[in-house]
Parts: C-alpha cells; structure tokens; sequence
C-alpha cells in the first residue's frame, strides 16, 4: 500500500517525543472523505496509427467506456498551432485537457518570448475550463530548473489573456520510478514547478513487467511525497492512466476500482483513462467497470 509521508520540523518531532535525528518522516491516514466529486475522461485516440477520424472515435468510446458522460478528453499539440488548427477543435468532448510545446523543441526561443503572440492566440481560442499544460511529462527531456523556467513563462503567458484557466504540471510516474534520464535524482527545480502551478497531475501506466495499482506503483508514491504534498496544491490528477491488457480482463477490471476507490480517497480532482493501444478496454467487463467510474463523475 502506498505510504503518504509528511516531513516534519524537528520541533514537531520532539513534541510528539520522537527523536529527530532518528526519524525524518512520520506516515499519515489517507483522506477519508472525498470532499469533491471528480471528472472523468480519457484519451480516445489513437495516435495516427488509424484511419478513424477523432470526432468519430470520442462518440464511440464516449458510448462504450463512458455512457455518453466522459466531460473531458486528453489533446495534444507537438507545436503552437494556428488558431482553428489545434488538435482539441477535432474532439467533440464537452470540455478539453490540452498540451502544447514550444515549436521545433525550441525551449530558449519560448523562454525569450519568441512564441508569446502565436501561444497567446491559441489560448484565447481554447473553450471555457481548459485545463492547459506545456510540456507534459518533461522528467526525461530537460532539467527540473528548465521545466521551472519553461512552465513559469508559460503561466505568465497564459495569465495575461486568460487568467481563469487552470495550468498545470504533468508529471511521468515512471521516471519517478527509474530515474532512466537522470533528471529526477532529486525534485530540485520540479518542486518548483509545482508550486508555479495552479494544479499537478501525473501519467501512471500498469504493464506487463511493472503490473502496479496506484497504491503501489513506486513512481507514484515518490511523486506524492516530493511533488504533490509539498507543493501545497489540493487541485492534482491522474492525467493519463494505462492498464495494459497482458494479465486479462479480470485483472485490469480489479485494477481499474481499486485504482478509482484510491483516487477518490485521496480527493483526485480529475480522472483520465488512455484507452489506446494494449490499454484500450474492449472486454464488456472492463467497459463497463469505466462506465460505472465515469458515472460517479462530475455532472456537466
């Protein structure tokens, strides 16, 4: 079972009679009451590995995963588009979760403010409560104080034309886990970050060699404990969710509850399945467990 820790100053410890130079950290209960009531969504695409336009694929998964109540999709841009081209225009969803990045990689140029009218012309566009991040899962292209950097202008930008939308920090659960970039051998510039944010979010995927409910998946723990709590942010995600189908449909099914009864414990505010590739449900079981999750959603 994932572990919540919080630090605690070495005053508090010895008034709870520990002594500090033995404990650094004490474990706490999680939440026992959902205060809110999430939204549901995921990404229905299927990254230009079909010929299905996306209009058509949100219908059919919002019919199938979602009982017709899926209230956000997950769209992405590799670039700044020019308005009326943006990949969240495609998707009929009632509401969007939407990535842009700075064009060709270009992260100095962003930083100089090269992109500041063309991002500012795409963030007029966007429908009212789109939730916006640059750079989802940056932990294995650049450093923390880079993404620091990088999210703070893009907040600044975002602000200035419309300060009511939320901007986020998407992180990737298993560099948290692997660290296989070097990146993360410390959440220096990353806390950062998150404390920029209005929100944080992370991308948690279950496969065939790493099978881990969110409780248990090490990536996510270590990111609760040095992003989430100490960013102070009670808005947070679970931004993209993957369950791969190589342990069957009953286990995927018993993941997927455990996984939903975990987040609303733990006050998720938002709930994306990526229902794409070896993670797409098909079984009537497995379909139907996320339509009863999107049911308890938020009513639009």
């Amino acid at each position: 079972m994932l572990r919540f820790l919080v630090i605690i100053l070495t005053a508090g410890l010895t008034a709870l009679g520990l002594d500090a130079s033995s404990a650094s950290a004490i474990e706490v209960a999680p939440l026992a009451v959902q205060t809110t009531t999430p939204w549901v969504g995921a990404y229905t695409g299927c990254g230009g590995t079909c010929s299905t336009d996306p209009a058509t694929l949100w219908k059919e998964k919002n019919r199938l995963i979602g009982g017709g109540k899926l209230s956000y999709s997950r769209d992405f841009d590799p670039t700044i588009p020019s308005v009326g081209r943006e990949a969240w225009r495609k998707v009929p969803s009632p509401y969007h979760f939407y990535s842009v990045k700075p064009p060709q990689d270009d992260i100095n140029g962003f930083l100089a403010g090269r992109y500041d009218d063309a991002l500012k012309a795409v963030i007029r566009a966007l429908p009212a409560k789109t939730k916006v991040t640059m750079y989802h899962e940056p932990e294995d292209n650049m450093s923390g104080s880079t993404f620091a950097a990088l999210l703070g202008h893009f907040k600044t930008v975002v602000k200035s034309v419309r300060p009511e939308l939320s901007v986020w920090y998407v992180a990737m659960a298993y560099q948290w886990r692997t660290n296989s970039k070097g990146h993360v051998t410390t959440n220096k510039g990353w806390i950062d970050a998150a404390k920029t944010a209005d929100a944080v979010g992370i991308d948690v995927y279950a496969r065939a060699g790493y099978f881990k409910s969110l409780a248990d998946d090490a990536g996510f723990t270590r990111w609760w404990n040095e992003i989430k709590v100490p960013s102070g942010k009670a808005d947070w995600g679970i931004i993209e969710r993957g369950i791969s189908n190589d342990n069957g449909e009953a286990a995927r099914v018993k993941m997927l509850n455990d996984d939903w009864s975990f987040a609303k414990a733990h006050d998720v505010r938002i709930f994306m399945y990526w229902d794409n590739g070896k993670d797409e449900l098909t079984g009537p079981k497995e379909t139907a467990a996320y339509r009863a999750i999107t049911g308890q959603g938020r009513t639009l």
